[in-house]
């Protein structure tokens, strides 16, 4: 019986933060789609099968990661949102990553983090 693999979308404007990232989820057996800002993303979710995480930056051009994960929910309520920041620092990110869940997020974690305990999140999100 063959295994199907977990499908995760990273949405992060930084290429340099979107590739560790991508290359860490690959490196762990997940099949992964990208996006460089949410309009992007939204397209994504549009044309791919649904992944069953969305690992979504909150500041970002072009559509704001809390708008995006708004617009997630309402269109896609089933899966699973992480919203990562390392925006402003501080405050600001705290409240960035508060907004976050309650827009919608079922978890956050703040940038920089330590990929080990990020792949501990992503497997808890997607068992």
């Amino acid at each position: 019986m063959a295994i199907v693999k977990k499908t995760v979308l990273v949405v992060d404007d930084d290429p340099n933060v979107r590739e560790i990232l991508c290359s860490s989820l690959t490196d762990c057996g997940y099949n992964v789609l990208q996006a460089g800002n949410g309009e992007e993303a939204m397209l994504v979710l549009a044309k791919s099968v649904l992944p069953h995480l969305v690992i979504t930056d909150i500041v970002m051009p072009k559509k704001h990661g809390l708008n995006t994960i708004i617009e997630m929910r309402a269109k896609f309520p089933d899966v699973k949102i992480l919203a990562i920041s390392g925006g402003g620092g501080g405050r600001i990110m705290g409240d960035s990553l508060n907004l976050a869940e309650l827009a919608g997020a079922d978890t956050v974690l703040a940038k920089p983090f330590n990929m080990g305990e990020f792949e501990k999140v992503i497997a808890k999100l997607v068992a």
